[in-house]
């Protein structure tokens, strides 16, 4: 499976105590490499930030979740994730 990653809402998970504040990050090849794109604000726009690529593998900090929508405005499909992907397939 590939998706193409337009808008993405960065928020806490609301169950977990944060003590760091570590980013996320999205990158273009499975097992975190290639290009990357590190995500820290809590609303923010892909294409603005200059990622045009397919999102393969998705890096989450530990008690944090990444919502990704494919809308603009947080509309549209969303995903949460919880956890880093290796691999998006």
């Amino acid at each position: 499976m590939q998706f193409e990653l337009q808008y993405f809402l960065y928020i806490p998970n609301l169950d977990a105590v944060i003590i760091d504040e570590e980013c996320a990050e999205i990158y273009e090849n499975c097992n975190y490499s290639g290009d990357s794109l590190t995500i820290c604000t809590k609303e923010d726009n892909v294409p603005k930030a200059g990622w045009n690529k397919p999102v393969k593998s998705i890096r989450v900090p530990q008690d944090k979740v990444l919502k990704l929508y494919n809308l603009e405005n947080l509309k549209g499909w969303s995903v949460r994730v919880e956890e880093s992907i290796e691999c998006v397939e």
